[in-house]
């Protein structure tokens, strides 16, 4: 059972060892069990921001391109 690892090593694992680190550590209790859970949260929430701010560029560029579009229609309509 692991009593510690410098935040080098952890940072340096993939989310798969950190698992295997949590099942092996799951039947005690302290803040090693306590870190490695909250780098799993931390992991996940840094990739549904990094989606969000995907998505939120594509919404900007969709919108950008209605609104184009739109003065675009303006335009011809009035010439027409």
């Amino acid at each position: 059972m692991h009593t510690g690892m410098a935040w080098a090593e952890l940072k340096k694992k993939s989310d798969s060892d950190l698992v295997a680190l949590h099942d092996e550590c799951a039947r005690g209790t302290g803040e090693f069990l306590l870190t490695l859970r909250d780098e799993l949260r931390h992991r996940d929430s840094a990739r549904q921001t990094k989606t969000m701010v995907r998505l939120s560029r594509e919404m900007v560029a969709m919108t950008v391109l209605i609104l184009l579009a739109t003065i675009a229609n303006v335009v011809l309509w009035t010439l027409g």
